[in-house]
């Protein structure tokens, strides 16, 4: 298994974890509302003063609760929320998609989904994009950094481990 990282939504810089050559840095996952989350030693599990990057995207773009669904089935709703996932449209508007990634169809298209391999004719089908993220990750070095006056966080190619330097 790699580690897990971003860059930055102010500076497009790499968040480092602490195991790298540069070693970690003090790092906040920016909260839409304030009270943004502070790590000092990122390990590079995703997890930012205890909360779970992907678990927190998934509740907070999904209207679920952490209630609703395990804590490994909202991580993993969040990664594919991240990374994307597949979906696919027939001409009558129905959603297909993975049999493992029915229930984040539902959620994330807001209408039930079908298992891909139910449908006859592939070339039938469209691509369905993914709907924006409302509260897309969005990590920064300040405390202050305000979320809606940030670009959303991308995937750091280095994991936050492997740099050249």
């Amino acid at each position: 298994m790699g580690f897990l990282s971003w860059k930055k939504s102010d500076d497009n810089k790499s968040i480092s974890i602490s195991g790298s050559s540069r070693g970690a840095e003090t790092v906040f996952l920016v909260q839409p509302h304030g009270g943004n989350i502070k790590e000092s030693c990122y390990a590079g599990l995703g997890i930012f003063g205890g909360v779970d990057a992907f678990l927190w995207l998934a509740v907070m773009n999904l209207s679920v609760s952490e209630n609703d669904y395990s804590p490994d089935e909202l991580r993993d709703f969040g990664i594919h929320l991240f990374f994307g996932f597949d979906a696919y449209q027939d001409c009558d508007g129905n959603i297909y998609t993975e049999r493992d990634l029915l229930k984040l169809g539902k959620l994330a298209f807001g209408k039930t989904c079908f298992d891909c391999k139910e449908f006859e004719d592939f070339t039938k089908l469209t691509k369905k994009h993914l709907p924006v993220l409302t509260y897309p990750l969005k990590f920064s070095a300040r405390e202050d950094a305000v979320y809606s006056e940030l670009k959303p966080s991308i995937n750091c190619p280095n994991q936050g481990f492997f740099y050249a330097d």
